[in-house]
């Protein structure tokens, strides 16, 4: 037995007893089979034309068969599908505008999801007069279609200020940019940031576990309201008060450092966004196919 037939004999069982399929290149295959191609060819011969006086065709002549190339045999991509969004969706735009995606993302994530629909006339309609209604109002319009996500995870944070139990400090802009950097948030400087007029100095240990609410400028208009916690920490462990709840989230009920230290906008938590009533987004009927 050569060692060709010998390796299709003996690969795939091995492949099943350690639980591979041998199947996955026949899938595969499978799924470069489907190509979009098309042929343009031309007769060689052009074929005279058949009298109309009821007499029969002639039969076609075995050099009319032959067939010259004209283009074909490339595989062709599929063009882009327009389709209507629902819903503002990060990089590729807000709620009711008429997008081009690729045919893969529209079919697989946009259409199923309710993120958007087939263009349509009634689509179209149905977003017009909340069109017209932004145009006429732009302070209303959010600065990107990631605005107002990021507010609603800003405000819905609990952001942790680490600071020291022994050595004197007092809170600045830098600390803060430093402490939502460990979060995750970026800020572009200390600009944006807008820090309580009382400062806020220490070490305390009174202060530990207590809340404060600060400003922050997203895209020069939306502003959201962080609320920030106070952790005292040190080296010494035996020195070390109970450590913080890191429960993910803003506390219920957050203690203000000082009266007025926390705003209304953090006293009440928020962990879900707001969900959209029927008078934020007009209704869209269904798309249906049409009967030829």
């Amino acid at each position: 037995m050569s060692q060709k037939m010998l390796a299709r004999k003996v690969l795939p069982e091995l492949l099943e007893c350690c639980g591979w399929s041998v199947r996955w290149n026949y899938r595969r295959r499978l799924s470069q089979t489907a190509t979009r191609s098309t042929w343009v060819l031309k007769r060689e011969h052009q074929m005279p034309l058949s009298n109309l006086t009821g007499r029969s065709h002639k039969a076609i002549r075995e050099y009319e068969k032959v067939y010259l190339e004209v283009s074909g045999g490339e595989e062709q991509k599929p063009p882009p599908i327009d389709v209507l969004l629902l819903k503002d969706v990060p990089g590729h735009g807000r709620a009711g505008d008429v997008v081009s995606v690729k045919r893969n993302i529209a079919r697989m994530f946009l259409l199923p999801e309710g993120k958007a629909t087939y263009v349509t006339a009634e689509g179209l309609t149905a977003f017009a007069t909340k069109k017209e209604f932004e145009r006429a109002h732009p302070e209303l319009q959010s600065s990107s279609s990631t605005a107002p996500t990021a507010v609603i995870f800003l405000e819905n944070m609990c952001l942790d200020m680490p600071m020291n139990m022994h050595n004197p400090w007092t809170i600045e802009r830098w600390q803060v940019r430093n402490a939502l950097r460990k979060q995750g948030v970026w800020c572009p400087g200390d600009h944006v940031l807008e820090l309580p007029a009382q400062a806020i100095s220490g070490p305390n240990p009174d202060q530990h576990g207590k809340c404060f609410s600060i400003f922050l400028t997203i895209n020069n208009k939306e502003r959201a309201c962080v609320l920030c916690r106070i952790n005292l920490q040190c080296k010494d462990p035996a020195e070390a008060l109970p450590p913080l709840p890191t429960d993910e989230g803003k506390p219920i009920n957050p203690v203000p450092l000082f009266p007025g230290a926390v705003f209304p906008e953090n006293k009440a938590p928020t962990r879900f966004p707001k969900k959209k009533t029927l008078n934020d987004v007009p209704y869209v009927p269904p798309y249906r196919m049409k009967d030829f």
